[in-house]
């Protein structure tokens, strides 16, 4: 049951008493992601001033308040959404499809992950990011036999403060090493030897959660996950960028009754925007910043956010030193880093004769866009035309 003041009734019967028009025009407004303040100044411009509108802003509140809950007695309450999103070739976030599930229980994301491969046409993802959560854990492993799972990072991080507090308060440096440990280290061995030389600096052999988060770690510490693709795709990413995906359109209590047509406006505007950007891109040429080849071949590949990545990567390239350190069956190895920088080191692969290579920092393997330090190599090794 739902319990409202008796104005909050009286203005909801009152506007609902309201010529049809104005009544219409809350609602779509509403409808259209606008919220109450805004729908109030257009009804005041639209009645020709604050005095002929006949209530306030906090009775449109208290009007979509009402009608909103009014809809929710229907049984519409509590779903949960659940997505598959990625990005495109703008980084932009899409969405491949989701479902509302009435609960979180194993059983129910296995028959969100069976429904959705299916209509993938039998395709699993590559990889796939989730919560932290043993269910879907469970059912990621029934349904996607290969796939490489990695969990979010950031719902991780969040719980930091709740079970580290105390050491924490204790350990005022902990915080900065724990924060290096995760996302200053380049490959697995550096962080497990990291992580390793902090436990044992702050006596922490004994404490279970971060037990707990080691024991998992090739799921979500980024020096391992970097091992597989996820098209930029990173386990720090976003929770936050699903709410922007569907703010203004959709809110936790959106009835059933409008979700389909809301959630259709949301890709609408979304197509929208991603048209713009194809039209930005085949039309438009970007700056150029080097005189490398490789650059204005580039920007004729790459759409204008994929080819600003690359070009900082390239640019960035200029402030790093190669070192030969191994020559050895057609391959050199490089050592990288910052001209002023002894440290962090990077190694870099070159195959003379495929002209391929490979960097500790994989981002190429993770992203798909070349780095700085490969770059540096293939300037090195007058390499100047983008490998095919």
């Amino acid at each position: 049951m739902y319990y409202f003041p008796e104005e909050v009734h009286n203005i909801f019967e009152y506007i609902e008493r309201k010529p049809q028009c104005k009544k219409k025009l809350i609602d779509v407004l509403h409808d259209s992601g606008i919220g109450p303040s805004k729908i109030a100044s257009v009804l005041c411009t639209e009645s020709g001033g604050v005095e002929n509108v006949g209530f306030s802003q906090q009775d449109v509140i208290n009007y979509l308040s009402v009608k909103r809950q009014k809809q929710l007695e229907n049984g519409d309450a509590h779903l949960m959404l659940s997505y598959f999103k990625n990005f495109n070739h703008h980084q932009q976030s899409i969405l491949f499809g989701c479902a509302l599930l009435w609960d979180e229980t194993e059983e129910s994301f296995v028959w969100l992950l069976r429904t959705w491969l299916e209509a993938m046409d039998g395709v699993s993802p590559k990889t796939i990011i989730t919560d932290q959560d043993t269910s879907i854990s469970n059912a990621v492993a029934k349904v996607f036999l290969e796939v490489n799972h990695h969990y979010c990072m950031w719902h991780i991080e969040k719980k930091v403060p709740e079970y580290l507090n105390q050491i924490y308060h204790q350990h005022s440096e902990f915080k900065n090493q724990f924060h290096k440990c995760i996302h200053q280290t380049i490959t697995s061995y550096d962080f497990d030897s990291d992580w390793g030389a902090m436990i044992d600096k702050y006596e922490l052999q004994d404490n279970k959660w971060l037990k707990k988060i080691y024991s998992i770690r090739e799921k979500w510490v980024p020096s391992y996950v970097r091992q597989s693709f996820c098209a930029g795709m990173s386990t720090t990413q976003r929770s936050e960028s699903m709410n922007k995906f569907f703010k203004g359109f959709l809110n936790s209590s959106t009835p059933l009754s409008k979700f389909v047509i809301q959630y259709e406006k949301t890709l609408d505007t979304r197509y929208n925007k991603e048209r713009e950007k194809n039209v930005k891109t085949r039309n438009s040429k970007p700056l150029l910043r080097t005189l490398y080849p490789m650059e204005e071949e580039a920007s004729k590949i790459y759409t204008r956010k994929v080819f600003r990545i690359f070009q900082d990567e390239l640019v960035g390239s200029q402030i790093f030193i190669a070192e030969k350190v191994k020559f050895f069956d057609e391959v050199s190895t490089y050592k990288i880093h910052e001209i002023y920088k002894e440290k962090p080191n990077y190694h870099v692969t070159f195959q003379i004769i495929s002209k391929e290579a490979k960097c500790s920092c994989r981002m190429f393997e993770f992203v798909g866009i070349l780095c700085r330090h490969v770059l540096n190599v293939f300037i090195k090794e007058n390499v100047y035309s983008l490998p095919s």
